[in-house]
């Protein structure tokens, strides 16, 4: 781990050949539960920070997943990719409305890194 809190890996042979790999540092916060939606005032927001690699200059793309049977993004539908600010962040508003509760989780792929966070939907 870098001064920078990079995670960086190394590999070297018996050769002298050496890999090098940094990966991505990825963050989500937000809530743990979230409502039964009912009203605009039951999305919730999750923050995902991604600390670009030496090199590596923002917006960094990425993919956000949720698996819920009911989970909706505030302004996107099952995207794709989606980037970054200029500070390596991207908020998402989630919803759901599965009226008898879920635990859904929120994927967040980086390369070949996947970060995730779970989520429970309180019942109504």
């Amino acid at each position: 781990i870098t001064s920078a809190s990079q995670n960086v890996i190394q590999l070297v042979t018996e050769l002298g050949n050496i890999f090098h790999y940094d990966m991505y540092k990825t963050t989500i916060t937000g809530p743990d539960t979230i409502p039964y939606y009912q009203t605009s005032a039951d999305w919730r927001n999750y923050t995902v920070r991604i600390s670009a690699t030496t090199g590596t200059s923002v917006p960094i793309y990425f993919s956000l997943y949720a698996n819920g049977s009911s989970v909706e993004f505030d302004g996107i539908s099952n995207p794709a990719w989606v980037h970054t600010d200029a500070n390596g962040e991207y908020t998402v508003r989630i919803k759901s409305t599965h009226a008898a509760g879920e635990t859904f989780t929120l994927y967040v792929t980086v390369e070949s890194l996947v970060v995730q966070k779970r989520i429970t939907q309180e019942p109504a």
